[in-house]
């Protein structure tokens, strides 16, 4: 047989017994398990009941000692404030407004109610349409593929058709 069947025959031995050793371990650790050596007594009903009860019964514990708070004192600032003199600065406004100013803002507010809407100003005469302009895109693509066959019926231009080739046809 072949060396490599003894060596893989031996790892497979060695986990079995390794893990035999930890089940045997592991038993042997958990002592509120008990050992299937030892027989169970027979318990009576009471003693499962008893146990039951003191399990849901809870332990007494001490109750903790409530600490005294002591009362928080309170500054009273509004004192300090009196006795400091009242400074207040004059401020002057950026944006002074000015008798021209007020005229021009009424007459445009008494102009816009005269003035013509959009509405009423605008015409369908006015409005430019035309679609010719566009007829040049579609063109552009004639153009194009019509440049791809001309270099492709010419003899001479044999490398750019072959480098088009090699674009155009993906190997991958």
């Amino acid at each position: 047989m072949d060396i490599q069947f003894w060596i893989w025959l031996a790892i497979i031995v060695a986990s079995f017994i390794a893990r035999a050793m930890k089940k045997n371990e592991a038993d042997a650790a958990e002592p509120g398990r008990p050992n299937k050596q030892e027989p169970l007594g027979p318990v009576s009903f009471e003693d499962l009941l008893r146990e039951i009860q003191e399990a849901k019964a809870p332990k007494p514990t001490a109750k903790p000692v409530p600490v005294p708070i002591k009362p928080v004192e309170y500054a009273d600032y509004r004192e300090v404030n009196k006795q400091e003199p009242a400074v207040l600065e004059s401020v002057k406004p950026i944006y002074v407004p000015s008798e021209r100013t007020n005229e021009v803002y009424e007459k445009a507010k008494a102009a816009a109610f005269t003035r013509p809407s959009l509405e009423e100003t605008m015409k369908l005469e006015d409005t430019v349409v035309r679609y010719d302009r566009f007829k040049q895109y579609g063109q552009q693509e004639q153009s194009f593929l019509g440049d791809f066959v001309q270099e492709l019926n010419d003899p001479n231009k044999l490398k750019r058709a072959f480098v088009l080739n090699e674009v155009l046809m993906r190997k991958f």
